[in-house]
């Protein structure tokens, strides 16, 4: 049998996919955690992180994205490139962030190849303050007292 060229680099091309599809399916995307306090006070200044993992830190195959929303808007992205590429493969970012309220918080990274395995979530929950009590009203001042006279004493001295 005899195999004319576009045969053969079908062929070819066929053994690439079935040898490549598996690897793709099973691609290493690029996913964060959040670092954040559970619990603050009102209209404190907070450091958020973002860990993100990811396989491998190169010019063809690197995070080009890290965002960071709160309650879902961008607070802040940082970009990457080639040129000017993550750390290392396994890196951290941070932003400081005045809590205005109860706060959700969602960061999602992405990979140029492989893309993103999804958003990573946080909350911030405002601390319960203490119901502070009412006064009494204003002290009134006390009345002026005699002063005690010393017992009388049986001794005649």
């Amino acid at each position: 049998m005899k195999m004319n060229r576009s045969s053969w680099l079908l062929g070819l091309l066929a053994m690439l996919i079935g040898f490549l599809a598996p690897a793709l399916a099973t691609a290493d995307t690029a996913s964060v955690a959040i670092e954040a306090p559970a619990i603050t006070k009102l209209g404190e200044e907070v450091i958020i992180k973002v860990k993100v993992t990811h396989c491998c830190n190169s010019a063809v195959h690197y995070v080009n994205w890290v965002d960071l929303q709160a309650n879902g808007k961008e607070v802040k992205k940082w970009k990457y490139s080639s040129r000017r590429r993550p750390p290392s493969a396994d890196f951290e970012v941070s932003y400081k962030y005045k809590v205005e309220g109860d706060t959700a918080l969602k960061a999602e990274a992405n990979c140029i190849i492989h893309g993103s395995a999804g958003p990573g979530t946080a909350a911030i929950k405002l601390a319960e303050e203490p119901v502070p009590q009412k006064p009494s009203g204003p002290a009134k001042p006390m009345a002026p007292q005699k002063p005690k006279s010393a017992p009388k004493s049986n001794y005649p001295y």
